[in-house]
């Protein structure tokens, strides 16, 4: 929201601003607790700046030197920068729109940790989580006694205690595509409305405890 502002301040409202690139993959169940999704998200919905398109990049860091991991980096930003140049020319549907993506739309993306990528893959937002080309689930707790024994004002380490997902994941997982090597893009929104949302007024039609 700040970065908006700045650029308001010149007179004009930006055309997408990027979040990341983030150490460490947003894929599927990470989404959810995702800074750098969620300031994609800020961006897409913001009541207070104007609506910005936005893109939100994330990449696992392979595992080499230092000179590799930045180079590696380097490599995704110019893949977005590239991504960003092909918006600009319209392509399919996005002929008809007035922004470089349609207007409360962002995209998600997660870049493998190789220099073999497959391709691209456009997916659905999985609902496992991504670790090592591993689907997992897991449980957090604190790390040194139960959570309830804290204190007001304490602090303590949180630990997942990671095991692999009992279930593969659903179709067209951005998880799996991403664990296949290939860049996996998710378009997003910030509605937060779960499916079908009338139904529930059966549910509180005789509730009147107000």
């Amino acid at each position: 929201m700040i970065a908006i502002g700045i650029v308001q301040e010149k007179g004009y409202l930006p055309d997408l601003l990027v979040s990341g690139i983030n150490a460490g993959n947003n894929l599927g169940a990470l989404t959810q607790v995702s800074g750098t999704v969620g300031a994609s998200m800020a961006a897409v919905a913001s009541a207070f700046n104007g609506a910005v398109p936005a893109i939100a990049i994330s990449t696992d860091e392979p595992d080499c030197d230092e000179a590799c991991q930045e180079a590696h980096y380097a490599t995704v930003a110019a893949f977005v920068a590239g991504l960003i140049a092909h918006l600009e020319t319209k392509p399919g549907f996005l002929s008809r729109e007035v922004g470089l993506l349609p207007s409360g739309t962002g995209l998600n993306i997660n870049y493998p940790p190789t220099d073999e990528v497959k391709g691209i893959k456009v997916a659905v937002q999985g609902e496992t989580a991504q670790l090592d080309g591993t689907q997992i689930s897991g449980n957090f707790r604190c790390l040194t006694g139960p959570c309830s024994e804290l204190a007001i004002g304490e602090s303590e380490i949180g630990a997942v205690d990671i095991q692999p997902a009992s279930t593969d994941d659903i179709k067209n997982a951005d998880t799996d595509y991403f664990s296949r090597g290939y860049i996996t893009i998710v378009p997003t929104a910030p509605d937060y409305t779960a499916g079908q949302p009338l139904k529930f007024k059966s549910v509180f039609n005789d509730f009147n405890s107000y």
